[in-house]
């Protein structure tokens, strides 16, 4: 599996050589499944590469859990509101399963810019794809049914339905289990 530098250098491969001054920069850290990485009322400081594992961004509404995001090998996983208005999250961070982590900060990677050509471009451009996905991810919602959810999701991410609870899925389609049983019922006859 890629490490974080060279997940970064995938984004602007002409920066590579360039991003190794990262690497002292870069913390590793295992958290094992179910723990809590991240608990909301703190800032989120850190942006984090999944290199093994897998974990969900969530918010805590009425003692359930609402998910927002899954994050699982060669992804960047963070609360990009709080992370970049220093301002504090709502949301919650916990491991489906044993995960190991790289991170950087963000005072890290602002101190940084002028100092690693490319830097401050790839954070754009990576910036701008969180933007995307999460821009489809509204839409999505907003727009299509449960059924069109759940279609797009099992086409885009079907490793999620072999390695995610059920009624988390069901969370992030924004459906109950109940629900989500439904809907997998009706395309099973289809």
């Amino acid at each position: 599996m890629a490490d974080f530098i060279e997940y970064l250098a995938q984004v602007a491969p002409d920066y590579t050589l360039s991003l190794e001054r990262l690497r002292p920069y870069i913390k590793s850290r295992t958290v094992q499944k179910n723990e809590v990485l991240f608990r909301a009322g703190s800032v989120f400081r850190d942006m984090y590469y999944v290199q093994k594992g897998g974990c969900f961004l969530y918010t805590l509404e009425g003692g359930k859990e609402v998910v927002s995001q899954f994050f699982f090998e060669g992804e960047l996983m963070c609360d990009h509101y709080s992370y970049l208005t220093g301002r504090r999250s709502n949301q919650y961070v916990r491991a489906l399963e044993e995960t190991t982590l790289e991170s950087l900060s963000y005072d890290d990677i602002e101190g940084l810019y002028e100092d690693i050509p490319g830097l401050e471009r790839i954070s754009r451009l990576l910036t701008e794809r969180t933007c995307v996905r999460l821009m489809y991810y509204l839409a999505s919602h907003k727009n299509d049914s449960a059924e069109v959810r759940y279609r797009k999701l099992l086409a885009s991410r079907p490793q999620l339905f072999q390695r995610v609870p059920q009624y988390l899925i069901a969370s992030y389609l924004g459906i109950t289990p109940v629900g989500l049983s439904k809907v997998r019922r009706r395309l099973s006859k289809s």
